[in-house]
């Protein structure tokens, strides 16, 4: 499903997500079972910001956002709203739709 979303990259570009590190979720019972599960966040982080040598701080002025918005977006805490995906898209070159189809995938799982 994040292929297909990949699809409303930067420009019309695919953007990868083959590679993207994992998250570890707890279940019940305290038992941890690897997620194969991409957040928005992992996105943000590894697809654009550490390619395009940004800091979140920089991304944040870029985007008009506060800087620990983009962290606890990048750290899953804080959830990519509409006009999140606004400004991130305007700042990044991407749409508005990439950045909420993949949190409302991420909500899927």
């Amino acid at each position: 499903m994040l292929e297909a979303l990949a699809e409303y990259g930067r420009s019309g570009e695919r953007v990868p997500v083959a590679g993207l590190k994992r998250r570890t979720e707890e279940r019940a019972g305290n038992e941890m079972k690897q997620s194969d599960a991409v957040t928005p966040g992992e996105i943000l982080d590894l697809e654009f910001l550490t390619p395009m040598g940004l800091t979140p701080e920089l991304l944040a002025e870029r985007a008009g956002m506060s800087p620990s918005r983009v962290r606890h977006i990048i750290d899953g805490t804080h959830v990519i709203t509409a006009g999140d995906a606004n400004r991130l898209s305007a700042a990044l070159g991407t749409s508005d739709r990439f950045w909420l189809n993949l949190q409302e995938a991420a909500e899927d799982r």
